[in-house]
């Protein structure tokens, strides 16, 4: 189930990539057999182009270190001020999560005061 949904253009290539924060909306979920579970992995996606298509990369963006969480809600910025947004989000019943985006593709941004 996908919460914490967003659009923003992580690499700075023009294109729009997308997150995605996932987890059940009910905890008992998981007591079934065969039931999905409550606590799921985000993924990211990258825009390959400007035709919709996109290539996902959790893994290399290093998500699968990231524990499994039921989050909810989602909120993009330049928290460090290096041109490159990053993700915070919200996971139930734990601390709010921030991810850092350290790309570095050479790929430049502007900045308006």
């Amino acid at each position: 189930m996908g919460w914490g949904t967003g659009f923003f253009d992580m690499d700075n290539d023009g294109w729009l990539d997308l997150v995605v924060a996932n987890g059940h909306v009910y905890p008992q979920v998981g007591t079934g057999a065969g039931a999905g579970a409550y606590r799921q992995p985000m993924f990211v996606c990258i825009g390959t182009s400007g035709d919709g298509t996109f290539e996902e990369v959790s893994a290399e963006a290093g998500l699968q270190a990231i524990p499994l969480a039921a989050r909810r809600g989602a909120a993009f910025g330049d928290v460090n001020n290096d041109g490159l947004r990053g993700y915070f989000g919200f996971e139930c019943g734990r601390a709010a999560l921030m991810l850092i985006n350290h790309c570095k593709n050479g790929n430049h941004r502007v900045l308006f005061n």
